[in-house]
């Protein structure tokens, strides 16, 4: 009887390392392409942008501070736990505000000298649109127009 039940113990053991990994985990996040106005203010965004010249897609990152250009890295749809390349959408009257995921203590701002674009508090908080050529803008503190484009993908 110890040798039977043995045996249908180890079969089950046997059994259930079998099981894919995946059936036994819970359900991870992925990424999903949505339409700007469809944000919620909850959602957890990346903000891509798709480089012809290096024909690669690159994710805007939310740890570049007050004083280089935001940094940008190559798009890895897999990776859904990297805090640096989340961001939270505010829709504001004429557009949206941009912070990093999980706080307003900080925004996504352009700077009046160029179309380098920060993260902090130093500025007036931008406010961003969509332009019909599918670029992200925002007026600068000077009043100029000033965008994110996929040319800039590799020095932001």
């Amino acid at each position: 009887m110890r040798k039977r039940l043995l045996a249908i113990f180890l079969v089950a053991l046997m059994l259930v390392s079998m099981l894919p990994a995946t059936a036994a985990a819970a359900d991870e996040a992925t990424w999903e392409e949505v339409k700007l106005a469809d944000i919620q203010p909850d959602d957890v965004i990346a903000i891509t942008m798709h480089a012809s010249y290096t024909n690669k897609n690159y994710a805007l990152l939310n740890n570049g501070g007050t004083q280089t250009g935001g940094p940008a890295k190559v798009w890895d749809s897999s990776v859904t736990n990297d805090i640096t390349q989340c961001w939270n959408v505010v829709k504001v009257d004429g557009g949206y505000n941009i912070y990093p995921a999980g706080t307003k203590d900080a925004w996504l701002y352009c700077i009046n000298d160029n179309n380098g674009l920060r993260v902090g508090d130093r500025e007036t908080i931008s406010t961003w649109t969509l332009d019909t050529s599918g670029y992200l803008k925002c007026q600068d503190t000077g009043g100029n127009t000033r965008y994110h484009k996929e040319s800039d993908a590799d020095i932001l």
